[in-house]
């Protein structure tokens, strides 16, 4: 009997492999689906041309994801020498928030989830607003469709290249825009445009973000913003953060822009 043939050893052999296969269940296949988990958080940026801002989405060619949702759908696409960002809302509380708040267009300077070059739209005169629909919902939403039209103040904007933080009029000569308005199904429409070399890009593929500026959202971003700062509230209760949507309102996009 030579020792290939050794029932001892043939044992051994099989407990060498049992164990590599059970190593490779524990550590390869986990990080496989953890990277599988990790390339769906990320939308890609499509490239698209002939694009109009004009709060109608027909020449995004059907290219928006989520399009089936209830809640909303939402799309980031370059050309170049632009980077654009469409959105649908359909949900009508979110749609308050939207209003309220704005739509966040958020460009990293490089592939990570930073912020970057940002710009916050619609923004209106809040006060008005608020009064206008508490006095009549139903007329107040009307009161809504002459603001996104009419009554805009402009777009928030901060961490571009030569272009000033704070609220940017929407006549401005550095090309950047963006639109909302209620189509005719009710639902809200946006619309956005910015020239690249507006923003100061390390790398040539870059992230960006789209986000409903919620209450959630903003409450996340204050958390996040306090523990990377070292600020801790040991001992100070804290309301439990839950999205009040089904979906998650704010989505990342990647790809190559230059």
């Amino acid at each position: 009997m030579t020792f290939l043939t050794n029932p001892i050893y043939k044992g051994r052999n099989i407990l060498i492999m049992c164990k590599q296969y059970l190593l490779f269940v524990l550590f390869v296949i986990p990080f496989f689906l953890f990277a599988q988990k990790k390339k769906k958080d990320l939308y890609d940026i499509q490239h698209i041309s002939g694009i109009i801002i004009d709060a109608n989405i027909d020449d995004w060619e059907n290219k928006l994801y989520n399009l089936k949702s209830d809640v909303w759908s939402y799309a980031v696409a370059s050309d170049k020498t632009k980077i654009y960002a469409a959105v649908i809302i359909k949900d009508k509380k979110l749609m308050d928030e939207a209003i309220r708040n704005g739509i966040l267009f958020n460009i990293s300077y490089s592939d990570k989830k930073m912020d970057g070059a940002r710009i916050i739209y619609p923004k209106f005169n809040l006060e008005k607003l608020e009064n206008s629909i508490a006095d009549d919902p139903e007329e107040g939403r009307t009161i809504v469709q002459e603001e996104l039209l009419q009554s805009t103040k402009g777009y928030y904007v901060a961490g571009f290249d030569k272009v000033r933080d704070g609220l940017l009029a929407r006549n401005n000569q550095y090309g950047i825009k963006a639109l909302c308005k209620i189509d005719e199904s009710g639902s809200l429409v946006y619309e956005c445009e910015i020239p690249l070399h507006l923003i100061k890009f390390k790398t040539s593929t870059i992230v960006a973000q789209l986000a409903v500026n919620t209450l959630y959202f903003s409450r996340q971003k204050m958390s996040a913003g306090m523990r990377s700062s070292g600020y801790h509230t040991r001992g100070i209760s804290k309301p439990t953060l839950k999205n009040p949507y089904t979906e998650n309102t704010d989505v990342w996009f990647s790809g190559i822009i230059k």
